[in-house]
C-alpha cells in the first residue's frame, strides 16, 4: 500500500494595508498543513480536508458553497426503468 502526501499551503501579505495607510507596519499571515494519506483514500476525503483548511484560511466554513456528491451519494442515485430508456431512446417521436 502506497502513501500520498499532500500539503495545503496558504500566505497573505497585508503590510500595504495594516492601519489604512502603505507601509506602516507588516503584517502577514500564512498556514501549512500536511496530511498523509493512503492510496485507497477516496478523493472527496481529500478534497474535504482541504475544505476544512480553507475555511480555517478565510475563518468561515466555505464546504457549502462547494457541492459534489461523495461516494455513498453517487452509489445511491440511479435511474427508473423509464427515465433510463427515455434517455435512451433514439426512436423519433410520432407528435
Amino acid at each position: 500500500m502506497s502513501n500520498f502526501k499532500y500539503e495545503f499551503r496558504y500566505a497573505r501579505d497585508d503590510s500595504d494595508w495594516v492601519d489604512g495607510t502603505n507601509h506602516d507596519g507588516a503584517k502577514f499571515t500564512s498556514a501549512h498543513k500536511e496530511v498523509v494519506y493512503t492510496d485507497c483514500t477516496p478523493w472527496t476525503t481529500v478534497l474535504e480536508d482541504f475544505l476544512t483548511f480553507l475555511g480555517s484560511c478565510y475563518g468561515y466554513d466555505i464546504s457549502k458553497q462547494v457541492e459534489y456528491k461523495n461516494i455513498y451519494e453517487r452509489a445511491t442515485t440511479s435511474f427508473t426503468e423509464d427515465d433510463d430508456w427515455k434517455d435512451n431512446d433514439d426512436t423519433p417521436s410520432n407528435s
